[in-house]
């Protein structure tokens, strides 16, 4: 698209695609969502790609013009069985009174699901300016004044106390999260995929799935936009 002079289109499919992975409000800022993973604009991205590979782009097209019909014709079938990750089974058994839920396996679109917590880095603030340190180190947290990782954001910082209290609330009684028991928000996240779960039985946890599903979601997003908002006024 950049290629092809259609940077306005690639601007909001890039960021419309990044705030729907992480279950952000569409109205939230470009520029703050891009604070957050410590790149200055989106001309930056589109400018590495596009002049990293322009050459081979061009070069392999020119010897093959029909291999991208050619590629989706050969995934036809692929996307056809992730269309049916919808029957697959959500919860996986460990052990008696122990589970595992698997968040990838719910089959409603990976946008919903993944969160964008779970890499572990994403809520990790990055100088982007000479003026706030040197470029690419972790910031401090303006609200608390200690290194502005994840963790930190997840586990201990005052603006999303509301926002760990919300989801710890708003857990099923039949179900258990050790990590939530435990104040450890960040591995909660971070192990989302395939979440440790206690309940008396599979249906309890299944009655209880999209119920948890939602909570963590409205937390991720509460955590996302709070701690852009609380750390943009100094940066």
């Amino acid at each position: 698209m950049a290629l092809c002079d259609q940077f306005s289109k690639f601007e909001r499919l890039f960021s419309k695609s990044l705030k729907k992975a992480l279950g952000l409000p569409l109205h939230l800022s470009n520029d703050l969502l891009l604070k957050v993973v410590g790149v200055p604009s989106l001309q930056q991205i589109a400018g590495h790609h596009v002049s990293s590979t322009a050459a081979l782009i061009h070069s392999r097209f020119s010897r093959a013009p029909s291999s991208l019909g050619r590629l989706a014709a050969s995934l036809s079938q692929a996307a056809v069985e992730y269309q049916s990750l919808s029957s697959v089974q959500p919860v996986k058994v460990v052990s008696h009174n122990s589970f595992v839920l698997d968040l990838l396996s719910l089959g409603r679109g990976f946008e919903r699901n993944l969160l964008g917590l779970a890499t572990g880095t994403f809520l990790t603030l990055r100088c982007t300016h000479v003026s706030e340190g040197t470029v690419g180190t972790v910031r401090k947290c303006a609200a608390c004044g200690t290194p502005a990782t994840q963790t930190h954001f997840l586990n201990e910082c005052s603006v999303n106390e509301e926002a760990r209290m919300h989801l710890k609330q708003s857990i099923p009684n039949e179900i258990i999260i050790p990590l939530l028991s435990t104040g450890d928000f960040a591995a909660f996240f971070s192990q989302i995929r395939c979440l440790p779960a206690e309940a008396a039985s599979q249906d309890a946890l299944e009655r209880g799935f999209d119920q948890l599903v939602n909570a963590a979601l409205a937390a991720a997003s509460s955590c996302v936009v709070q701690t852009l908002k609380a750390n943009d006024s100094k940066h």
